[in-house]
């Protein structure tokens, strides 16, 4: 039996004898004999070349001249660039390309890692075909990347863009390093003489060892909330009212000393703690308002009584002076007089005696 097939220049024909591949037929007119024959076309306008046939192909070493057979592993991906564009990402498998008509270049890369660097890594990712084989990592300034693999950190990335192969089992965790504000605020506390306080407590901390900080506890934020709160009723309990009303610097100190070298085995930095507010029960704040009017009433009284001693004093010691000086006191005598006689018709007549010494007589 006798069977005529066509190739055209742009396509290459596959001679397959019993399901065996036999070779590679080129353009022009094939007369071939058997019931048992088959021709399978490929075209050359096909960059990449995949399937059974190929596989068959490749194990036949058929067609070297103008294919090359392209074996990928579990362990890596093939990027394939055309024309200086990427133009497919191949997953492990058997392919083949043309050798001789396209302006190809073959890329093997490791995946073993989960991570993929790259010189090209934006071009790649700006490239439709990644989707499907990358996730992108971006890593924005301030923050560091805790890469994971199958749950265990391989990386400590710094800011920048990033990928990873989907299925690789990578998992990332961002860590912020600048500075940030931790609010421990409505602590409901009982200092030492038994009053019932309400403190609002504010700290500023950095992450110092970002592996650190996600090695060593689970959630590192909340257990210095969590050790903030235990020192800060630590150290209220231990202190009264008074106390704490008088200074809230020395608590916010007291409170730093016990809890900045434990967030330091945590890789954080505490660079501040202050306290806000110390809030007191409706009842206390009203004894407290009379406690203050009434010192405030006593100390007012005080230095009432401290002037009107010292005007006294001072009256003291101007009639010492006028008594030791009579000249004076006549001199002052003669002023006040003036002075009346000025708003009055009135005649005054002193001899050697003072007014004051007249008005005494007459009295």
């Amino acid at each position: 039996m006798i069977k005529r097939y066509h190739i055209n220049y742009n396509e290459r024909g596959v001679k397959i004898v019993n399901g065996e591949v036999k070779r590679l037929l080129g353009p022009g007119t094939h007369w071939l004999i058997g019931s048992r024959i088959r021709v399978m076309k490929l075209s050359l306008r096909q960059i990449i070349l995949h399937g059974e046939i190929i596989e068959d192909m490749a194990n036949s070493q058929l067609g070297l001249d103008e294919l090359s057979y392209l074996d990928i592993p579990d362990t890596q991906r093939a990027l394939i660039w055309v024309s200086g564009r990427l133009h497919q990402i191949l997953e492990p498998g058997q392919y083949a390309y043309w050798t001789q008509i396209h302006r190809l270049r073959v890329e093997l890369v490791d995946i073993s890692q989960g991570l993929f660097e790259h010189e090209d890594l934006q071009t790649i990712m700006r490239s439709p075909q990644s989707t499907s084989q990358l996730t992108e990592l971006p890593v924005v300034e301030g923050h560091v990347a805790m890469v994971y693999k199958h749950g265990k950190i391989i990386k400590v990335l710094e800011a920048g863009t990033y990928a990873y192969w989907n299925k690789s089992g990578i998992k990332s965790l961002q860590i912020e390093l600048r500075e940030q504000m931790l609010d421990v605020s409505g602590q409901e506390i009982i200092s030492a003489d038994k009053v019932s306080l309400r403190i609002n407590a504010i700290l500023s901390y950095r992450v110092n060892d970002p592996l650190k900080a996600v090695s060593t506890v689970q959630d590192f934020v909340q257990t210095l909330y969590r050790d903030v709160q235990m020192a800060l009723r630590s150290i209220v309990g231990t202190l009264e009212l008074d106390q704490l009303l008088a200074s809230k610097t020395a608590l916010a100190e007291q409170l730093m000393d016990s809890t900045a070298e434990k967030a330091k085995t945590m890789g954080l930095l505490i660079t501040r703690i202050g306290v806000k507010d110390i809030i007191l029960p409706g009842e206390m704040k009203t004894l407290l308002n009379q406690v203050t009017e009434a010192r405030k009433a006593a100390e007012a009284a005080v230095i009432k009584r401290r002037e009107e001693t010292a005007e006294m004093r001072s009256q003291a010691n101007t009639a010492k002076f006028l008594e030791d000086n009579p000249m004076l006191l006549k001199l002052k005598e003669m002023e006040i007089m003036d002075k009346v006689a000025e708003k009055a018709s009135l005649t005054i007549v002193t001899g050697e005696k003072s007014v004051i010494e007249h008005i005494s007589h007459l009295i």
